[in-house]
């Protein structure tokens, strides 16, 4: 079977419309140059967003006794400039860092847990830091510790070792400079 051949008239037409033809052509290249500049920027901040620092604030109770707060960067680069605000105010030592590395933490005692213990509940946290690009990066957000003391409460040393354990974590803690009451 031949293959069909283009009439003359065809060739006329595209000769005719070649300036037509040269406008499409730089259309389509200038359509495929802005969807390819749109992905590689996608690309570029789905990399940066991947690679930010990510800085959260807990509290834990250690030692079965002492109540400590936890500064973790959860993030895959490190954290620069780290400044953190807790209302009501606390005695910690993280009011300027100037870097938190990456998937790295750092705890200071609060408080030394009792039965009678008058401890608050609610913290309101503050938290601003930059990442390697100089990107401020600012969040907020109130921790209820309540259901940790409950749960401190429920639990008590079971044996010699536990409390062995507890008491030595607490000559630890006691010793660390930053434990001021």
């Amino acid at each position: 079977m031949a293959t069909p051949t283009p009439s003359p008239e065809t060739y006329d037409f595209f000769i005719a419309n070649s300036g037509l033809w040269s406008f499409l052509a730089t259309v389509s290249t200038l359509i495929m140059v802005i969807i390819t500049y749109i992905s590689l920027r996608e690309n570029v901040l789905a990399r940066r967003s991947q690679l930010q620092p990510n800085i959260i604030i807990d509290f834990v109770i250690e030692y079965f006794y002492i109540l400590q707060i936890v500064i973790k960067n959860t993030g895959n680069n490190p954290a620069l400039n780290v400044k953190i605000t807790i209302e009501p105010n606390i005695n910690h030592p993280f009011n300027n860092i100037k870097f938190l590395a990456p998937n790295s933490e750092m705890r200071h005692p609060v408080d030394y847990l009792k039965e009678d213990s008058k401890i608050i509940e609610e913290y309101k946290i503050l938290i601003s830091y930059s990442d390697v690009y100089k990107k401020l990066h600012k969040n907020s957000y109130t921790i209820n510790i309540k259901p940790l003391l409950q749960s401190y409460l429920n639990h008590k040393p079971n044996d010699l070792a536990d409390i062995a354990k507890g008491l030595d974590g607490l000559v630890k803690v006691l010793e660390s400079p930053y434990f001021r009451k």
